[in-house]
């Protein structure tokens, strides 16, 4: 489930309800249905915007966590292009499947 409120000019967005099953991380860690997401993007300036994310999960972790390395500024290019990327389905499950905790 995902509710979203405006906190002045930050956005956040709260994420609930997760699915036990997928992985918290490329690493392999884990989480449980319980894991909550807390996302917040904060204007900085035109062409700059703040993300931070804090993560809970009272049946993994003993604290909340706040993912400092997702506290980044995405800034916007004025020249910025998409390219073509094709998503391959189900790679990482292919990639990392014998990780899954059992």
């Amino acid at each position: 489930m995902v509710a979203r409120r405006w906190e002045g000019d930050t956005l956040v967005v709260n994420v609930t309800n997760q699915i036990e099953e997928t992985w918290f991380d490329r690493a392999g860690n884990f989480h449980s249905e319980q894991l909550n997401v807390v996302e917040r993007y904060s204007p900085v300036s035109e062409n700059v915007i703040q993300y931070e994310a804090t993560m809970t999960d009272p049946k993994v972790f003993t604290t909340a966590v706040e993912d400092q390395p997702a506290a980044l500024p995405a800034a916007r290019e004025e020249r910025a292009s998409s390219s073509k990327f094709k998503c391959v389905p189900f790679s990482e499950e292919l990639i990392y499947g014998h990780l899954r905790k059992q």
